[in-house]
């Protein structure tokens, strides 16, 4: 115990190196050096002032980066699987909430204007023209590019393997790969050419202007112009310019959706979810389909277009 009393009393006794940084004058004008001295820090309320222990601060910087998993770039894919999509089985008031929207008043003019800008307008935009990617696609695409081989090899076959005595049929079988290639590139592309004349006629199907209501005034607002959130009446006649989430829906309101499902019955509109199946719910107003009778009120909830890249 005493040895330990005696460590412990040097260690407290331990004393602070003073260094005089002024030069003290001599008599006869020079300087000497730099004095050192010590100081006893051992029971001792006092500091002296010249006294200065060099600190030595280091800052630590943390970055933290922000990731967005399973974000999909839909400028890449412009599909999303609709099992993600939520907004038939939320209630009309949190779907409002969401969008930041009043099912009453609607959007105000300023938001609207910001989105329109933000996410573009509420049209089907026309697919990439590539021709030399299309017609390349025409040839190889498929078996073709099998073929185009196995034609190759023929005429290899032919000539100069079959040279001095060279074996006809195999410049024939070449020729008929060929052929076939060309048939089936033609048919391709009058595949390709009778689809986007499809997809150009259902354009033609989409409504030209709808009734919105915005900052508490319904007025009638071109279709091209819709936004997400915007508020949408439905009557009979018209044709439904986005997805719509049924806020409001009369007893006898129904819908044509032969356009999109094939199905010859119309189809009976619902304010509630009725499948959890996005597409066979009823309380969401398809984009392209037809109101055959009653009214409604829907929001354009602005995720999914079954006719329409999704817009957000």
């Amino acid at each position: 115990m005493d040895k330990l009393t005696d460590i412990e009393a040097d260690a407290a006794s331990t004393t602070v190196l003073d260094y005089l940084s002024g030069l003290q004058e001599t008599a006869d004008g020079g300087a000497s050096r730099p004095q050192f001295q010590r100081v006893s820090s051992f029971g001792s309320n006092r500091v002296n002032p010249r006294s200065r222990i060099p600190g030595d601060f280091r800052t630590l910087s943390i970055v933290v980066t922000e990731t967005q998993e399973g974000g999909i770039d839909y400028k890449k894919g412009n599909v999303k699987d609709l099992s993600e999509v939520t907004w038939h089985v939320l209630s009309a008031q949190e779907v409002c909430t969401r969008l930041g929207v009043s099912d009453t008043r609607g959007l105000d003019a300023d938001i609207a204007a910001r989105r329109l800008a933000k996410n573009g307008k509420n049209v089907i935009s026309k697919p990439p023209r590539n021709l030399a990617k299309k017609i390349f696609f025409y040839i190889f695409g498929g078996f073709g590019s099998l073929l185009f081989v196995a034609s190759i090899i023929c005429f290899i076959a032919w000539r100069p393997l079959g040279d001095p005595n060279p074996f006809v049929p195999n410049l024939a079988l070449a020729v008929v790969l060929l052929i076939v290639i060309a048939i089936q590139a033609i048919f391709n592309a009058w595949q390709d050419y009778t689809t986007g004349h499809v997809m150009a006629s259902i354009a033609g199907l989409l409504p030209s202007d709808v009734l919105v209501v915005r900052d508490g005034q319904k007025f009638k607002l071109p279709a091209a112009d819709l936004v997400s959130g915007d508020i949408v009446s439905i009557t009979l006649g018209s044709k439904v310019p986005a997805d719509l989430r049924l806020l409001e829906a009369s007893s006898d309101l129904r819908f044509d959706r032969s356009i999109l499902t094939g199905e010859s019955n119309d189809i009976a509109a619902a304010v509630d979810c009725t499948d959890k199946n996005f597409l066979e719910s009823r309380n969401i107003a398809l984009q392209g389909t037809l109101c055959t009778s009653g009214s409604g009120v829907g929001i354009s909830d602005g995720k999914v277009q079954q006719f329409a890249e999704p817009r957000t």
